[in-house]
């Protein structure tokens, strides 16, 4: 997610990110309800790809403010971001979304200390699988029930554990290198051909792009495109100086693009720095005003539109996929815009308050 919780004007990323979080919404319909046609490109389904740019941008707009700021300030910053929506959903999640499947199957035997418990294990997001049912954020006693999906609360929420991840390692980098006037520029450089290489060798042995994982460093591990694409979008910002996007760039990353898209090792080697080129460089258009959006509504999005599938679903059983989007984006721009407005920028507001007297 990006950086700040307000938009500005002079760039497209509120928009583009928006955009992003509406691919994945739209292409989780076909998890929610297991009826859909085939969208895949090649290995990657439309919601994938827009998560490899949504970590893009990511590592583009963390860069400044940890180069200029330092550890302190980038650690506050990222706790503003995160924390604030996340602990506003799991709240939702426990009194309306919990209280409305309830309602949906006629049984109320969730209780009270489910609910705690429920939002105590959900106090900070860790690398877990998101299909199973043994998942921090999945954990509410088999809700929501008679679905395709039967008890799997939100199956997005992986992402920003794994998005943690790539801030701790862009930390630790940044320690590492401090001292060094061009240390960190170096140093990020090195992590992301470690990265470019580990991702290529796997890829070789890699038949499918979701492998399921036992354990915390293959969650993790198993998740090298998604480091690959945070790592680039640090490094374009690092160097953006030297870029420069004529149209023959354009066109080059386009075709790049399209043919990693059907090879993984490809996508490996040259597919997903041609993506982040081109996220980026769309990002960094200006709109026109009226087309850019004032808040940034792109997280409570992401965060919102699982549960709300789900809680289509189970009021009207199988309906056409087209059904569910038609009620499900409106009904998430809702939620995501009360989430900004009431809970992700006047808390984003206090601990960055708080911060500034350390």
């Amino acid at each position: 997610m990006s950086d700040t919780v307000t938009t500005k004007n002079n760039n497209a990323f509120a928009l583009l990110r928006l955009v992003l979080a509406l691919v994945v919404l739209v292409d989780h319909v076909r998890k929610a309800t297991d009826n859909w046609f085939p969208i895949d490109l090649g290995w990657f389904p439309p919601g994938t790809l827009a998560l490899f740019g949504f970590f893009s941008i990511s590592g583009y707009l963390v860069t400044p403010g940890i180069e200029k700021f330092g550890l302190k300030y980038f650690t506050f910053r990222r706790i503003a971001r995160i924390f604030p929506g996340w602990w506003g959903l799991q709240i939702f999640t426990v009194l309306v979304f919990a209280t409305t499947w309830e309602f949906q199957r006629n049984n109320w035997g969730l209780g009270f200390f489910a609910r705690i418990r429920y939002l105590l294990i959900n106090l900070v997001p860790l690398p877990q699988p998101p299909d199973s049912i043994s998942t921090a954020w999945n954990q509410l006693g088999g809700l929501p029930d008679n679905v395709p999906l039967s008890g799997r609360v939100n199956v997005s929420l992986w992402s920003l554990a794994l998005e943690l991840v790539c801030y701790a390692g862009l930390a630790f980098v940044f320690f590492v290198s401090r001292r060094s006037k061009n240390g960190f520029k170096v140093t990020i450089v090195a992590t992301l051909v470690l990265i470019w290489v580990f991702g290529t060798l796997v890829s070789l042995s890699q038949d499918q792009v979701w492998v399921q994982s036992t354990n915390l460093l293959q969650a993790i591990s198993l998740k090298w495109p998604y480091f690959l694409a945070f790592f680039s979008g640090v490094a374009v910002r690092l160097f953006e100086v030297e870029i420069r996007m004529s149209k023959a760039v354009w066109w080059l990353c386009a075709i790049l693009i399209l043919i990693s898209i059907e090879n993984i090792t490809l996508w490996a080697i040259f597919g997903s720095l041609a993506l982040t080129v081109i996220v980026l460089k769309t990002g960094m258009l200006r709109p026109p005003n009226w087309l850019n959006p004032r808040r940034d509504l792109s997280y409570g999005t992401y965060l919102y539109h699982f549960p709300i599938h789900q809680t289509i679903i189970g009021f009207f059983g199988v309906v056409e996929p087209w059904t569910v989007v038609a009620i499900s984006v409106p009904t998430t721009l809702f939620l995501a815009y009360l989430s900004s407005r009431y809970v992700e920028v006047p808390f984003a507001k206090l601990i960055n308050k708080f911060a500034s007297r350390f």
